[in-house]
């Protein structure tokens, strides 16, 4: 079912219900202010909604797989959704769902399940692939905060910016080196927010290697346990040791504090992941 180049009249509402096709494709499709679209009740094959002008009001329902059928996809491109509600679609049903090049400025949804893999199309090139992306991520990214769902919201964060990460990557002349190293740590430590667990170990591991070396640094026999009963004073971030004398042990213990700093801040954003402001 094909629905090509048309212009609803001002105060027209216009309902799809109850289908069980194949092939929905509404495309070129402009809908003046006062006229109304409803697409709910249906299962398809393959949904695509492209270059759909909303200026009226837009709700999209209970629009799911068609089931025994392989290559189920869901795809808006090119569409200023407008004043839209969505209700009771399960995206992650879908073998594929692509998004790109949208304005969703004014959505409502209730009770949508998310693909967190999104893909896009359209690409002229790797790079224009990783922009739409990560424009995409940042599209869902806003709509899903401005509905209140801050676990989904913070998914789309952490895509959007690995997406930000490996173009930065791929395009190394066009972006500095301390912006590289900064996503680079970001991803490796915590991935963008998501994981504490993950600083949390590296900063015991970098613990344990540091006050191996601080000990070798004083020449104080490791194997000793005398010297291991300050080692969890050495966790503090603000740990003063009287024993720590000369340059070398000192710049160790300096290098650690700045690590654990940081390590200690991925932590903690990580744990206020459900509460921080994105």
């Amino acid at each position: 079912m094909q629905i090509i180049d048309c212009t609803a009249e001002d105060g027209a509402y216009l309902r799809f219900g109850f289908l069980n096709i194949k092939n929905f494709v509404l495309q070129n499709l402009r809908l003046p202010q006062n006229a109304e679209l409803n697409i709910g009740d249906c299962r398809f094959k393959r949904f695509r909604l492209s270059n759909f002008r909303n200026i009226g009001k837009f709700k999209l329902y209970k629009t799911n797989i068609l089931e025994n059928e392989k290559g189920q996809s869901f795809q808006i491109d090119n569409t200023s959704i407008g004043d839209a509600d969505f209700q009771g679609i399960n995206l992650l049903s879908f073998d594929a769902v692509k998004l790109f090049d949208n304005i969703f400025h004014n959505l409502k949804y209730t009770n949508i399940i998310w693909k967190n893999l999104v893909e896009v199309g359209e690409i002229t090139s790797d790079k224009n692939r990783l922009e739409k992306q990560q424009d995409t991520y940042r599209t869902l990214k806003n709509v899903t905060q401005a509905n209140s769902d801050y676990p989904q919201a913070i998914e789309f964060y952490a895509r959007e910016m690995k997406n930000y990460k490996d173009l930065v990557k791929s395009n190394k002349n066009d972006y500095s080196l301390s912006d590289r190293i900064t996503l680079w740590f970001n991803n490796w430590t915590n991935d963008f927010g998501l994981n504490w667990w993950k600083p949390l170990l590296i900063l015991l591991v970098l613990t344990l290697l540091f006050y191996l070396l601080l000990l070798w640094s004083l020449d104080m026999p490791i194997l000793n346990s005398d010297h291991w009963q300050y080692i969890i004073q050495f966790l503090n971030p603000i740990h003063k040791f009287d024993w720590v004398i000369g340059f070398l042990p000192n710049l160790i213990n300096v290098i650690f504090k700045v690590f654990e700093g940081l390590l200690i801040y991925q932590i903690i954003q990580a744990f206020r992941k459900y509460t921080r402001k994105l």
